[in-house]
């Protein structure tokens, strides 16, 4: 019965109609989730479409840009790039004539702002402003694998355009402006690591944290960043330091304390026992002759918000080098005031973020494993502990056969049973309506006003956009 239950109600699902934008898109979609592509713990990407018929991405996710751009066909000084958006190929492409400046990776360049599908998988697309950069781009060598950035930042960085997170609820796509991101710690080499995940619209703790709520921090994003204060950092002792933020960037792969810190921070780990400072590069070694030696290294605290807590492990904050022995620190220096808390902190914990509520939430990842204590400083292996447990469950054996031989004509039979108790974890909750919230978040939002305004097509055969689209945009 469950069978036919579950068939009739798939047909009757696919039966609906539905809103056409170039395929068909279920409309107030909750959420959608998607693998991110780890290069090295370096770059966090995922594969978009852009156009009709789609011309395909492969862009950085970054959370201190709002602009979603690529590289166009007509570019000056873009050689080499894999791949580039041909705007003649795209039947549904509009340009606006308006041109913007855009800062890559600290380096400027130039682009036009048009508008087109866009699409992260087949079901969950929109109408979007974006850039095509046709001057002065950097070169694949810094951008690694990449085509392009999907900007995850508030409006403020891209003048008051709609980001792609924004315009998923605006058009109808998600209930909400949130995204989810877990990222890998080990790479996609690793077989038995969970993979990098980028979920829009939702969360999923259950399978990415061990967890049952998240921490909640409100963000003061009025610099369009996702940036909340900062009230203390620890290293096994309270650092003087002078910044008062720290900004969350996907787009960083280090942590990097402001340059107002800077020095206060390596000089914590330059006299600690083993460490000292690289005078070519500036960069801070440790004593690490096994892989577990990080160990002896305390955690990074950082006090956030209203003086909540939250510790990065050494097992994070350093690289080991098995050829060298030694760990490096992976920390730099930001040139602004605040710190940055890029993927070395952002891997340590599953994090979600509304920018509805201008809320991000932080729960321990599954990833953030740090080894156990008692076998690494020991020096024992893992197979002397599974000889050792081997030998201790036969003799277990043995002893309880020779017990239960000498007792059995002394004991009644008895019939035993046992429950296991199941836990679940808490995971992110959702109204239906027009508007919708996290459990346990601070605020809760008003829905936009563009939800409510009619439909117009701008190609009739694949986009549909709202009628008052252009008031989004700051011209």
């Amino acid at each position: 019965m469950f069978a036919i239950f579950l068939v009739a109600s798939i047909w009757y699902c696919y039966s609906l109609p539905q809103q056409e934008i170039g395929i068909s898109i279920p409309v107030y979609k909750k959420s959608s989730s998607t693998d991110v592509d780890n290069y090295k713990n370096n770059q966090y990407s995922v594969e978009i479409n852009i156009g009709n018929p789609p011309q395909s991405f492969n862009v950085l996710l970054d959370t201190a840009e709002s602009w979603l751009w690529v590289v166009s066909d007509e570019c000056l000084n873009c050689e080499p790039i894999q791949r580039s958006f041909v705007p003649g190929k795209s039947k549904t492409y509009v340009s606006t004539a308006l041109s913007t400046i855009i800062d890559v990776l600290n380096i400027t360049a130039s682009g036009t702002i048009g508008m087109d599908s866009v699409f992260l998988s087949e079901a969950l697309g929109v109408s979007q402003f974006f850039v095509l950069v046709n001057e002065n781009f950097i070169d694949t060598e810094t951008l690694f694998l990449a085509d392009g950035v999907l900007g995850l930042g508030f409006s403020q960085l891209s003048g008051g355009y709609a980001n792609f997170v924004q315009n998923l609820k605006l058009q109808g796509m998600t209930n909400s402006s949130m995204f989810s991101l877990y990222l890998s710690s080990e790479g996609d080499d690793d077989a038995d690591a969970i993979p990098s995940n980028l979920m829009l619209g939702g969360c999923d703790l259950e399978t990415y944290s061990y967890d049952d709520k998240f921490t909640y921090l409100n963000v003061t994003n009025s610099s369009g960043y996702w940036e909340v204060p900062l009230a203390a950092v620890h290293l096994e002792a309270g650092l003087a330091i002078e910044s008062k933020s720290v900004i969350f960037d996907i787009g960083t792969s280090m942590i990097l304390a402001s340059i107002l810190d800077h020095s206060t921070i390596k000089d914590a780990f330059r006299f600690h026992q083993g460490c000292e400072e690289d005078q070519n590069n500036g960069y801070i070694y440790c004593e690490c002759p096994y892989e577990n030696s990080t160990e002896n290294y305390p955690p990074l605290s950082f006090y956030l918000g209203n003086g909540q807590e939250f510790q990065v492990s050494a097992f994070h904050y350093f690289h080991w080098n098995a050829t060298t022995g030694l760990c490096s620190l992976l920390l730099g220096e930001n040139a602004g005031e605040s710190w940055v808390l890029g993927d070395v902190f952002l891997r340590a914990y599953y994090s979600v973020w509304n920018m509805d509520d201008g809320t991000i939430g932080l729960a321990q990842a599954k990833s953030n494993y740090v080894p156990d204590k008692s076998s690494s400083k020991s020096g024992v292996s893992l197979t002397s502990i599974i000889i050792i447990a081997s030998g201790a469950a036969v003799l277990g054996i043995i002893i309880a056969a020779l017990i239960y031989k000498f007792t059995r004509n002394r004991l009644n039979k008895k019939k035993m049973q046992c429950t296991i108790a199941s836990i679940s974890s808490e995971e992110c909750h959702y109204n239906d309506q027009s508007s919708s919230s996290l459990s346990g978040s601070v605020n809760e939002f008003s829905s936009d006003s563009i939800l409510n305004e009619p439909l117009v097509e701008i190609k009739p055969d694949y986009i549909v956009v709202p009628a008052n689209l252009s008031q989004y945009a700051k011209h």
